[in-house]
C-alpha cells in the first residue's frame, strides 16, 4: 500500500461528479473489499486529511436501521476502562466500560476494536504506538518485531512472514501519514470465525484553507446497491468531504476456510530420486525417496533397498544452513528447519563427503530434496565409522572428536569454575561445526566463533586477581591469556608448562586477529597455506586446534580448583 497515494486520494474533483464509485478515494475503498492487505487504521494530516478506523461488529448487527450511520464517533486512541465511579445511590464502586457497547448508531453497538493507539511517556524514544488485539495475535501466533514494524509469524519454510504491520510515510518535517494494516487471510479467519464483519468508518477531507466552510444544505448521501458503504458527502472545486462506513463481510465461510487451510498443511507428497549406496543388492542405484519404494527389514522377499541405504553429498550441501543461523540448527548430527522441518541425522565420512539415509530424505519438503540432489554424486568412501556404530550397531559412539568434546567441556567449566570462566555466548555451541571445504570464510567462521566461546569466556578480573594475590608483578599491557598464565605460575606451574598450556589459547586469538574479515595486513593468505601445508584440510586443523584447546582447559581447570 503506497501511503502517499492514500494521501492523495482525497484530492478535490470535479463538483458535477456525483458518481461516488468513479471518485479516487472510493475506488481505493472498493479495492479494500479484495486487495491482499487490509487497512485497519490510516491517518494523515490537513490539507488532504484521511481518517480511516476499522472495527469488528456482529454480523447479525447490518439487520438493524441505518439511520444515523454516518455520525459514528470513535477512534484506535479509545479504550476499555476499569476505573473509579461514584455518586448515585450504590457508593463509589468499580466498573468496565467498552467504548462501543452502549455506541450510537445501532449498527455499531458492541463494536470490538482491532487497533489500539497507546502513548507511555515512561518509554525510551518513541512514546506512542500501536498494539493489535490479542483475539488476533495470539491466536494466530503473531509477535510483534520492531525492526520490520509488523506483527509476524514462522510459513512453513521457517521464513518470517508479516501478517500485519505499520507503516508511516514522512510528509514533511513535521507530518506523517500513517497506516495499520493486516493480511486479508488472517483477518478473514478472524471475522468468520467470530461471526463479525469488518466496518471501516472514515472521514476524508481536502480543505486547503483553515477557514474553509461547507454548506450544509449541498451535503448528500449515498448508499451503494449492494448496502455495503453508506456516507455523506460534498464535493466542491476547492474542497471536498466524505465520511461514512463501509462493511466489508469475509468472503468464505468458516468450512470453506476449513477446507482451504486443510488442502494447504496436506498438499500432495513429491519425491525426489537420489543416487544411493543399495547394500542390500550391492550396488549404486539412482532410487525414489518415497517410503512405499523402500524396503524394511521386515520384508525379506523384496527386492527393494532399505530406506536405511545411504545417500552421498558434496560439502557444500552445508553451506546453506551454516550461512543461515536463525533460520537453521546444525548441530553434529542432526538439522532442523524453524518450524519447518528436520533430517534426523546426517555425518561426515572420511573422503569428507556428507551422507544421510534415503529414508529420512523423503521426509524434506520437495525444495529441500531438489537441493540436496543437485550436491548428490556417488559415494567416494563408506559412511563414517561413527554413523555405523550409533545407527546400526546401537553402540554408543566412543570416536575421539575434538571439536565435539571441547563443546562438551566448556558448559561444565561455565558451571564448575566460574570464578575464572564463564560461557558468555552459550548460543554459538549449536554453530560451531566443523568446516568441510576449503572456502575461507567458513574455516574462518570457526575460529572466531572459537575465541568467542573460549577466550573471551576468560574472566580478565579474576585471573588478574588471583594472579597478583600469588606474588605476580602487574604489566597493564597483560590480557585475559597472560594473566592465566601468571597466576598458573603464581600457583607453582613451571614457565615451560604454564607456557605450554597457554599457547593454543594463544594461537587461537592470534588466528582470529589475523583472519577475521576486520583483519589488516597481506599474510593472512600466507598462514592458510602454512596451517593446510600441515593439516591438509580445514577440517583436520580445526580438529586439532579444538583437541588441543580441549586438553589444556581440563589440565588448567584442575590446576585452578585444586587451589581452592
Amino acid at each position: 500500500m503506497d501511503l502517499e497515494a492514500i494521501w492523495r486520494l482525497s484530492r478535490p474533483h470535479d463538483s458535477a461528479q456525483d458518481d461516488l464509485e468513479t471518485v479516487p478515494f472510493f475506488t481505493w475503498l472498493r479495492m479494500q473489499r479484495a486487495g491482499s492487505r487490509v487497512a485497519l487504521y490510516a491517518s494523515s494530516p490537513s490539507p488532504a486529511s484521511i481518517f480511516v478506523h476499522a472495527v469488528s461488529v456482529p454480523a447479525a448487527n447490518l439487520r438493524r436501521p441505518w439511520d444515523e450511520l454516518t455520525e459514528w464517533n470513535g477512534s484506535p486512541f479509545d479504550a476499555p476502562t476499569c476505573s473509579l465511579v461514584y455518586g448515585g445511590n450504590d457508593g463509589p464502586r468499580i466498573e468496565r466500560h467498552e467504548p462501543w457497547d452502549d455506541h450510537e448508531p445501532e449498527v455499531l453497538r458492541g463494536a470490538r476494536q482491532l487497533v489500539f493507539g497507546r502513548s507511555f511517556d515512561g518509554r525510551i524514544g518513541e512514546k506512542s504506538y500501536f498494539e493489535l488485539t490479542q483475539d488476533i495475535t495470539v491466536a494466530h501466533g503473531l509477535h510483534w518485531l520492531e525492526e520490520r514494524k509488523a506483527w509476524c509469524r514462522l510459513d512453513d519454510e521457517g521464513d518470517i512472514e508479516e501478517v500485519a504491520g505499520v507503516a508511516e510515510h514522512r510528509l514533511s518535517a513535521a507530518d506523517s501519514a500513517t497506516l495499520v494494516w493486516i493480511n486479508r487471510e488472517v483477518l478473514e479467519a478472524y471475522l468468520a470465525s467470530t461471526a463479525t464483519c469488518l466496518a471501516q468508518t472514515f472521514d476524508c477531507a481536502w480543505l486547503p484553507r483553515f477557514d474553509t466552510r461547507f454548506d450544509p444544505a449541498r451535503i448528500k448521501h449515498y448508499t451503494d446497491e449492494a448496502k455495503t458503504l453508506t456516507c455523506k458527502f460534498m464535493i466542491d472545486a476547492d474542497a471536498s468531504c466524505f465520511r461514512g462506513v463501509q462493511f466489508i463481510a469475509p468472503a468464505r465461510t468458516v468450512h470453506e476456510l476449513g477446507e482451504l487451510a486443510y488442502a494447504r498443511s496436506h498438499p500432495p507428497k513429491e519425491y525426489e530420486t537420489f543416487i544411493i549406496h543399495d547394500w542390500k543388492n550391492d550396488r549404486i542405484v539412482e532410487w525414489s525417496s518415497a517410503p512405499g519404494t523402500l524396503a524394511t527389514y521386515f520384508q525379506p522377499d523384496s527386492t527393494a533397498p532399505f530406506g536405511t541405504s545411504p545417500v552421498f553429498f558434496k560439502p557444500q550441501v552445508l553451506d546453506k544452513y551454516k550461512a543461515d543461523r536463525e533460520k537453521y540448527s546444525l548441530s553434529d548430527r542432526t538439522l532442523s528447519c524453524r518450524n519447518a522441518w528436520s533430517l534426523k541425522t546426517f555425518d561426515v565420512n572420511a573422503a569428507g563427503q556428507v551422507h544421510t539415509y534415503i529414508i529420512y530424505l523423503g521426509n524434506l519438503p520437495i525444495a529441500e530434496q531438489r537441493y540436496w540432489k543437485s550436491f548428490n554424486e556417488p559415494p567416494k568412501a563408506p559412511i563414517s565409522q561413527r554413523a555405523i556404530a550409533s545407527d546400526f550397531e546401537g553402540r554408543w559412539d566412543t570416536e575421539l572428536d575434538g571439536l565435539r568434546d571441547l563443546k562438551s567441556l566448556l558448559p561444565r567449566l561455565h558451571r564448575e569454575s566460574s570464578l575464572w570462566f564463564r560461557l558468555k555466548q552459550p548460543e554459538l555451541l549449536d554453530h560451531l561445526n566443523y568446516p568441510l571445504t576449503s572456502a575461507h570464510k567458513p574455516w574462518d567462521d570457526v575460529i572466531i566463533d572459537l575465541a568467542k566461546v573460549v577466550v573471551e569466556g576468560l574472566e580478565h578480573a579474576a585471573l588478574k586477581k588471583l594472579a597478583k594475590a600469588r606474588g605476580r608483578i602487574e604489566d597493564p599491557k597483560w590480557g585475559s591469556i597472560r594473566w592465566l598464565r601468571e597466576a598458573l605460575i603464581g600457583l607453582g606451574v613451571e614457565d615451560e608448562r604454564a607456557m605450554e598450556l597457554v599457547t593454543p589459547l594463544d594461537q587461537l586469538q592470534r588466528l582470529r586477529s589475523k583472519l577475521s574479515a576486520h583483519a589488516s595486513g597481506g599474510d593472512s593468505a600466507e598462514i592458510r597455506r602454512q596451517l593446510l601445508k600441515e593439516f591438509k584440510t580445514p577440517k583436520a586443523h580445526i580438529e586439532a586446534l579444538a583437541t588441543q584447546l580441549h586438553a589444556s582447559l581440563t589440565a588448567i581447570s584442575g590446576i585452578l580448583q585444586a587451589s581452592h
